[in-house]
């Protein structure tokens, strides 16, 4: 593939983006309404469903505002949903085991949109491609904030001994 290619998959993954972020406020309540479904603790209100919700809305803004095109790091955001999960005593395992229903949700949307479109493969590959990478990060920096509050609350615990 040549870079005319290439730039025009990009376009056209770009424009997939676009109309599914017309419609990002329903999958953000689809998403909520599957995480709450499948990670139990998400119905206890140690996560209240507005939080749950624009955690939801803020990934699909981030992730069909950027496939197709250059793809930024994750907002400083996602660190603080990671320090925040913990400050809420929510299990890692619990958080992670959303981000992925939650990423199959986007997922499953993204899918629809590019064979509703008529996408080729090379197209639907490269939205593919963006969309996990940006997920990947995006999961990774929650992490990396969830393990620094769990570590600052450690060091504060220990210097109260």
């Amino acid at each position: 593939m040549d870079q005319s290619e290439v730039d025009v998959v990009g376009e056209e993954v770009a424009a997939l983006g676009t109309r599914l972020l017309r419609e990002s406020n329903r999958l953000a309540q689809e998403c909520t309404r599957r995480i709450q479904g499948a990670v139990p603790l998400y119905t206890t209100g140690v996560v209240s469903t507005e939080m749950l919700y624009a955690a939801s809305l803020a990934n699909a803004d981030y992730i069909f505002g950027n496939i197709g095109r250059a793809l930024p790091a994750a907002p400083p955001r996602v660190r603080d949903d990671g320090r925040a999960r913990a400050r809420a005593g929510m299990p890692l395992a619990a958080v992670m085991a959303a981000y992925r229903v939650g990423g199959r949700c986007l997922w499953e949307h993204l899918a629809d949109a590019a064979t509703t479109a008529g996408a080729s493969a090379a197209v639907i590959t490269r939205a593919a491609s963006d969309m996990w990478l940006v997920l990947d990060t995006y999961t990774q920096n929650m992490a990396d904030g969830y393990r620094e509050e769990i570590t600052a609350q450690a060091v504060a615990l220990l210097r109260q001994l």
